[in-house]
């Protein structure tokens, strides 16, 4: 798999961690919202740092 191709699965993986964390706060479950944050935060970094090598 190609760079660009990882990026943009990891990117679409991304905006799916973000929706079920705004799913989860609206629900007032943080423990899951916690879950689902850290692992946004963790594939935008990982995003970060093939976009710069």
């Amino acid at each position: 798999m190609t760079r660009e191709a990882r990026i943009g699965l990891l990117k679409s993986k991304s905006q799916v961690y973000r929706s079920y964390y705004l799913k989860s706060v609206a629900k007032g479950d943080t423990e899951a919202a916690e879950k689902w944050k850290t692992g946004y935060y963790s594939i935008k970094e990982e995003v970060d740092k093939l976009q710069e090598g």
